[in-house]
């Protein structure tokens, strides 16, 4: 397996809550560099990723109520909108 087909298979994380905005850029530009299939994002990152992702095969994986995701269907909703 070359380095380029196993990182079809990774999802980079940039879901810390401390992360500043040029953070959330560092990393998501890592998450391209390295061909990530996916970058893990906080929905409140979804317009910075949308911008640097936009013409890569790098997708986008928005986690919501993370990091344990137990709270009602409810209250998840207006968060994928």
């Amino acid at each position: 397996m070359t380095a380029a087909e196993l990182a079809s298979y990774i999802a980079q994380s940039v879901l810390k809550p401390e992360f500043t905005p040029p953070d959330i850029r560092t990393y998501i530009q890592e998450g391209i560099a390295y061909q990530c299939k996916t970058v893990c994002i906080n929905p409140a990152s979804l317009r910075i990723s949308r911008e640097l992702l936009a013409v890569t095969n790098t997708r986008i994986c928005v986690f919501c109520d993370f990091p344990f995701g137990l709270s009602t269907t409810e209250s998840k909703v207006p968060q994928v909108r």
